[in-house]
Protein backbone atom coordinates (compact mmCIF):
# COMPACT_ATOMS: atom_id res chain seq x y z
CA UNK A 1 0.00 0.00 0.00
CA UNK A 2 1.49 3.32 -1.02
CA UNK A 3 1.01 7.03 -1.31
CA UNK A 4 -1.67 8.89 -3.25
CA UNK A 5 -1.18 12.54 -4.19
CA UNK A 6 -4.11 14.90 -4.67
CA UNK A 7 -3.43 18.37 -6.02
CA UNK A 8 -5.21 21.05 -8.00
CA UNK A 9 -6.51 24.57 -8.07
CA UNK A 10 -9.68 26.64 -7.87
CA UNK A 11 -10.01 29.66 -10.16
CA UNK A 12 -12.16 32.33 -8.57
CA UNK A 13 -14.91 34.12 -10.48
CA UNK A 14 -13.86 37.27 -12.33
CA UNK A 15 -14.57 40.36 -10.24
CA UNK A 16 -15.44 38.36 -7.14
CA UNK A 17 -15.11 40.37 -3.94
CA UNK A 18 -15.73 37.36 -1.74
CA UNK A 19 -13.36 36.82 1.17
CA UNK A 20 -12.56 33.24 0.25
CA UNK A 21 -9.61 33.15 2.63
CA UNK A 22 -12.00 33.17 5.58
CA UNK A 23 -13.92 30.25 4.06
CA UNK A 24 -10.72 28.27 3.55
CA UNK A 25 -9.55 29.12 7.06
CA UNK A 26 -12.88 27.94 8.51
CA UNK A 27 -12.09 24.40 7.34
CA UNK A 28 -9.62 24.19 10.20
CA UNK A 29 -8.06 20.81 10.95
CA UNK A 30 -10.24 18.08 9.46
CA UNK A 31 -10.33 15.08 11.80
CA UNK A 32 -12.09 12.71 9.42
CA UNK A 33 -10.31 10.86 6.63
CA UNK A 34 -9.68 11.78 3.85
CA UNK A 35 -8.70 15.09 5.38
CA UNK A 36 -9.62 18.38 3.72
CA UNK A 37 -7.94 20.93 5.99
CA UNK A 38 -7.21 24.62 5.60
CA UNK A 39 -3.42 24.07 5.68
CA UNK A 40 -3.67 22.21 2.33
CA UNK A 41 -4.56 25.45 0.53
CA UNK A 42 -2.57 28.46 -0.60
CA UNK A 43 -3.77 31.93 0.29
CA UNK A 44 -3.65 33.20 -3.32
CA UNK A 45 -2.08 36.49 -4.38
CA UNK A 46 -3.77 39.50 -2.75
CA UNK A 47 -2.11 42.41 -4.55
CA UNK A 48 -3.63 43.20 -7.95
CA UNK A 49 -0.22 43.51 -9.59
CA UNK A 50 0.53 39.90 -8.62
CA UNK A 51 -2.38 38.29 -10.47
CA UNK A 52 -4.25 38.88 -13.72
CA UNK A 53 -8.03 39.40 -13.40
CA UNK A 54 -8.79 36.25 -11.38
CA UNK A 55 -7.31 34.90 -8.17
CA UNK A 56 -6.42 31.23 -7.89
CA UNK A 57 -6.26 28.92 -4.87
CA UNK A 58 -3.87 25.99 -5.10
CA UNK A 59 -4.04 22.91 -2.89
CA UNK A 60 -2.22 19.62 -2.39
CA UNK A 61 -2.02 16.70 0.04
CA UNK A 62 -0.79 13.12 0.30
CA UNK A 63 -2.91 10.19 1.48
CA UNK A 64 -2.51 6.48 2.01
CA UNK A 65 -4.23 4.90 -1.00
CA UNK A 66 -7.23 7.22 -1.00
CA UNK A 67 -8.40 5.57 -4.24
CA UNK A 68 -9.24 2.29 -2.49
CA UNK A 69 -12.63 1.59 -0.97
CA UNK A 70 -14.66 4.79 -1.00
CA UNK A 71 -11.94 7.20 0.10
CA UNK A 72 -11.94 9.40 -2.97
CA UNK A 73 -15.74 9.38 -3.11
CA UNK A 74 -15.68 11.05 0.30
CA UNK A 75 -12.96 13.48 -0.77
CA UNK A 76 -15.06 14.68 -3.70
CA UNK A 77 -18.12 15.15 -1.48
CA UNK A 78 -16.03 17.30 0.87
CA UNK A 79 -14.48 19.23 -1.99
CA UNK A 80 -17.87 19.96 -3.54
CA UNK A 81 -19.19 21.15 -0.18
CA UNK A 82 -16.35 23.69 -0.21
CA UNK A 83 -17.07 24.70 -3.83
CA UNK A 84 -20.66 25.51 -2.89
CA UNK A 85 -19.36 28.17 -0.49
CA UNK A 86 -17.07 29.83 -3.06
CA UNK A 87 -17.73 32.17 -5.96
CA UNK A 88 -15.55 30.08 -8.24
CA UNK A 89 -15.26 29.78 -12.00
CA UNK A 90 -13.50 26.44 -12.53
CA UNK A 91 -11.72 23.81 -10.48
CA UNK A 92 -9.28 21.07 -11.45
CA UNK A 93 -8.12 18.08 -9.37
CA UNK A 94 -5.41 15.60 -10.28
CA UNK A 95 -5.23 12.30 -8.41
CA UNK A 96 -1.92 10.45 -8.72
CA UNK A 97 -1.87 6.82 -7.59
CA UNK A 98 0.86 4.19 -7.54
CA UNK A 99 -1.12 1.35 -9.12
CA UNK A 100 -4.27 2.71 -10.75
CA UNK A 101 -2.70 5.58 -12.67
CA UNK A 102 -3.43 9.31 -12.75
CA UNK A 103 -6.90 10.82 -13.12
CA UNK A 104 -8.15 14.36 -13.70
CA UNK A 105 -11.42 15.89 -12.54
CA UNK A 106 -12.97 19.18 -13.65
CA UNK A 107 -15.77 21.46 -12.43
CA UNK A 108 -17.16 24.55 -14.15
CA UNK A 109 -19.75 26.68 -12.36
CA UNK A 110 -22.92 27.29 -14.36
CA UNK A 111 -23.41 31.00 -14.87
CA UNK A 112 -25.35 33.16 -17.29
CA UNK A 113 -24.79 33.38 -20.14
CA UNK A 114 -24.17 29.63 -20.23
CA UNK A 115 -22.04 29.30 -23.35
CA UNK A 116 -21.89 25.49 -23.39
CA UNK A 117 -25.43 24.49 -22.35
CA UNK A 118 -26.29 23.18 -25.81
CA UNK A 119 -22.92 21.50 -26.35
CA UNK A 120 -21.89 19.90 -23.08
CA UNK A 121 -22.57 16.38 -24.34
CA UNK A 122 -20.74 16.90 -27.65
CA UNK A 123 -17.61 14.86 -28.36
CA UNK A 124 -15.29 17.78 -27.64
CA UNK A 125 -16.91 18.35 -24.19
CA UNK A 126 -18.42 15.10 -22.80
CA UNK A 127 -19.46 16.79 -19.57
CA UNK A 128 -22.04 15.86 -16.95
CA UNK A 129 -24.44 18.69 -16.09
CA UNK A 130 -25.92 19.20 -12.61
CA UNK A 131 -27.99 22.11 -11.29
CA UNK A 132 -24.78 23.75 -10.03
CA UNK A 133 -21.95 22.98 -12.44
CA UNK A 134 -20.51 20.90 -15.24
CA UNK A 135 -18.27 17.99 -14.31
CA UNK A 136 -15.87 15.98 -16.43
CA UNK A 137 -12.81 13.76 -16.59
CA UNK A 138 -9.61 14.19 -18.58
CA UNK A 139 -7.43 17.02 -19.84
CA UNK A 140 -9.53 20.19 -20.27
CA UNK A 141 -9.12 23.91 -20.76
CA UNK A 142 -10.96 26.42 -18.62
CA UNK A 143 -13.86 26.58 -21.08
CA UNK A 144 -14.55 22.94 -20.28
CA UNK A 145 -13.64 21.49 -23.66
CA UNK A 146 -11.22 18.60 -24.00
CA UNK A 147 -7.67 19.35 -25.13
CA UNK A 148 -6.90 15.63 -25.40
CA UNK A 149 -9.47 13.09 -26.61
CA UNK A 150 -11.22 11.45 -23.68
CA UNK A 151 -10.32 7.77 -23.49
CA UNK A 152 -11.92 5.11 -21.29
CA UNK A 153 -8.68 4.81 -19.31
CA UNK A 154 -9.04 8.45 -18.18
CA UNK A 155 -12.39 7.82 -16.48
CA UNK A 156 -11.97 7.06 -12.78
CA UNK A 157 -12.63 3.32 -12.35
CA UNK A 158 -12.90 2.88 -8.57
CA UNK A 159 -15.58 0.78 -6.86
CA UNK A 160 -19.16 1.97 -7.39
CA UNK A 161 -17.96 5.35 -8.69
CA UNK A 162 -20.62 7.28 -10.55
CA UNK A 163 -21.13 11.01 -10.86
CA UNK A 164 -22.84 12.78 -9.18
CA UNK A 165 -21.61 10.97 -6.08
CA UNK A 166 -24.43 9.16 -4.32
CA UNK A 167 -24.96 6.12 -2.12
CA UNK A 168 -25.25 3.06 -4.42
CA UNK A 169 -28.36 0.91 -4.08
CA UNK A 170 -26.34 -2.22 -3.25
CA UNK A 171 -24.69 -0.32 -0.38
CA UNK A 172 -28.07 0.83 0.93
CA UNK A 173 -29.25 -2.77 0.92
CA UNK A 174 -26.24 -3.86 3.00
CA UNK A 175 -26.83 -1.03 5.49
CA UNK A 176 -30.63 -0.99 5.56
CA UNK A 177 -30.95 -1.93 9.26
CA UNK A 178 -28.69 1.01 10.17
CA UNK A 179 -30.46 3.39 7.79
CA UNK A 180 -33.80 2.52 9.40
CA UNK A 181 -32.27 2.82 12.86
CA UNK A 182 -30.89 6.32 12.25
CA UNK A 183 -34.30 7.49 11.06
CA UNK A 184 -35.90 6.25 14.29
CA UNK A 185 -33.36 7.77 16.71
CA UNK A 186 -33.88 11.08 18.50
CA UNK A 187 -31.87 14.16 17.58
CA UNK A 188 -28.97 14.73 19.99
CA UNK A 189 -28.83 11.19 21.36
CA UNK A 190 -25.66 9.09 20.93
CA UNK A 191 -25.99 5.46 19.91
CA UNK A 192 -23.81 2.74 18.42
CA UNK A 193 -23.81 1.17 14.97
CA UNK A 194 -23.53 -2.28 16.59
CA UNK A 195 -27.15 -1.92 17.72
CA UNK A 196 -28.09 -2.50 14.09
CA UNK A 197 -25.02 -3.95 12.34
CA UNK A 198 -23.19 -6.76 14.16
CA UNK A 199 -20.32 -7.43 11.74
CA UNK A 200 -18.94 -3.95 11.08
CA UNK A 201 -15.56 -5.21 9.91
CA UNK A 202 -17.02 -6.94 6.85
CA UNK A 203 -18.60 -3.71 5.60
CA UNK A 204 -16.08 -1.23 6.98
CA UNK A 205 -15.53 0.77 3.76
CA UNK A 206 -19.22 0.94 2.91
CA UNK A 207 -20.10 1.95 6.45
CA UNK A 208 -17.50 4.74 6.53
CA UNK A 209 -18.68 6.08 3.16
CA UNK A 210 -22.29 6.17 4.31
CA UNK A 211 -21.53 7.80 7.68
CA UNK A 212 -19.22 10.34 6.03
CA UNK A 213 -21.85 11.31 3.47
CA UNK A 214 -24.37 11.98 6.25
CA UNK A 215 -21.81 13.94 8.23
CA UNK A 216 -20.93 16.12 5.22
CA UNK A 217 -24.64 16.90 4.91
CA UNK A 218 -24.60 17.79 8.64
CA UNK A 219 -27.18 15.12 9.45
CA UNK A 220 -25.00 13.20 11.93
CA UNK A 221 -21.67 13.24 13.70
CA UNK A 222 -19.77 10.03 14.33
CA UNK A 223 -16.58 8.69 15.86
CA UNK A 224 -14.81 5.35 16.20
CA UNK A 225 -14.58 4.08 19.78
CA UNK A 226 -12.35 1.02 19.50
CA UNK A 227 -14.08 -2.20 20.54
CA UNK A 228 -17.41 -0.38 20.73
CA UNK A 229 -17.17 0.45 17.05
CA UNK A 230 -18.74 3.58 15.57
CA UNK A 231 -20.93 5.84 17.67
CA UNK A 232 -23.38 8.22 16.01
CA UNK A 233 -25.05 11.41 17.19
CA UNK A 234 -28.04 12.46 15.10
CA UNK A 235 -27.96 16.22 14.35
CA UNK A 236 -31.15 16.75 12.33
Amino acid sequence: MGVSIVHGRILMEYGSEENFREIISSLGLDEYYPFLSSHMFSGAAEIQSQFYDQQVIAFAATYKNVEYGYGFHVFILKFEKLLRQLAFDTAHIELETELMGTYRFFWKKIREPDTIKDRYQDEDFQLIRTDEWYFGFGYRNDYGSLVVKLEEAQIYPADDFAYPISIPENLKMDLQPLINGIEEKEVGKKFYVKEFMKNQGAIRDKLYFYLSSLQIEHKIDFTFEGEKGYSITKLT
